[in-house]
């Protein structure tokens, strides 16, 4: 009687550890499955692009592409040859990628998919349900759902190596102009100036052209933008703002503009310049006439200076 009641003991001692060994197994219907390309004729090859949701949370990633590693129940479908299997995980996103080839036409659903689990629980995927077309019948195609642009083959690498080629040049680029800004400040300068020229020389060339008498309105607007824009390139010159000191203060100028004809050039030209500007009476023929002059006079000078430099 003791030895029946010590081989019953052992025998339930031994299921139930059984039991508790065997890891639980936890079903989950695949809800949200689409081909890629979206259809997939017979003889081609196609993905099988599973959304799983927040049940598979504790999934780990994996890759199976041998025969060796594929599940055994999924070589029982005669009509499907799966060749690869991958589960990835991006963030919060996690799908199971399957790379198949069909041989026949029609509708067909997997086997359940094991899901190995960080925990001790065993995740299973049922119910992977898609539609493979066939040329010869076209009035029986199935549409896929219409996949995520980034998981189209090749889709994902263009995306992300363009970012990456982007990011590349951005910090090349902020390189060479950090390393070589002894190079590019200069030049920097020399074009701004070369445009600040060619502009008083074109306002310059229109002065010259409009008769005494005639656009009178137009020469003083002109004359007027002549006078603002030299301003703005003696202040890109000297580093100062000379668009508003008086022409008292231009003889007080702490830095020596290259070209200057004379001390007190500036003084002179610019008091001339106020008093055709602000004296009520119209820019007679030899106004213009002086005020070309005068900038030509400078402008020889600096560019002279600027080459001897």
């Amino acid at each position: 009687m003791n030895f029946l009641l010590a081989l019953v003991c052992f025998f339930s001692a031994s299921f139930i550890q059984a039991q508790q060994l065997e890891p639980a197994l936890h079903y989950y219907q695949a809800q949200e499955v689409y081909l890629v390309p979206q259809t997939v004729y017979v003889g081609d090859r196609g993905r099988l692009v599973v959304s799983l949701g927040s049940a598979f949370i504790d999934a780990q990633s994996f890759i199976l592409e041998t025969r060796e590693d594929l599940p055994v129940n999924l070589f029982l479908m005669d009509d499907i040859v799966i060749q690869r299997i991958e589960l990835e995980r991006r963030g919060s996103n996690i799908r199971l990628f399957i790379d198949f080839v069909s041989f026949a036409p029609g509708v067909f659903i997997l086997p359940p998919i094991a899901i190995p689990s960080s925990t001790s629980e065993s995740l299973m995927l049922f119910n992977i349900e898609f539609t493979i077309a066939s040329i010869l019948t076209p009035d029986t195609m199935v549409l896929s759902p219409l996949a995520l642009p980034l998981t189209v083959p090749g889709t994902g690498l263009m995306v992300y190596g363009g970012l990456g080629a982007l990011l590349l040049c951005l910090i090349l680029g902020s390189f060479f102009i950090i390393r070589f800004s002894h190079i590019i400040n200069p030049l920097k300068r020399k074009w701004k100036q070369r445009r600040f020229l060619v502009s008083l020389e074109k306002k310059i060339q229109l002065l010259r052209e409009h008769k005494a008498g005639v656009g009178q309105q137009k020469r003083d607007e002109t004359f007027s933008a002549l006078a603002a824009e030299f301003r703005e390139f003696l202040s890109f010159i000297t580093g100062l703002d000379c668009c508003v000191l008086t022409p008292y203060e231009f003889t007080l100028l702490s830095v020596a503009i290259p070209g200057t004809p004379s001390p007190g050039f500036f003084h002179e030209l610019f008091k001339s310049w106020d008093i055709m500007r602000f004296s009520g009476r119209s820019l007679r023929q030899d106004d213009i006439l002086q005020i070309t002059d005068e900038l030509e006079k400078f402008f020889s000078g600096f560019l002279k200076a600027e080459r001897e430099s």
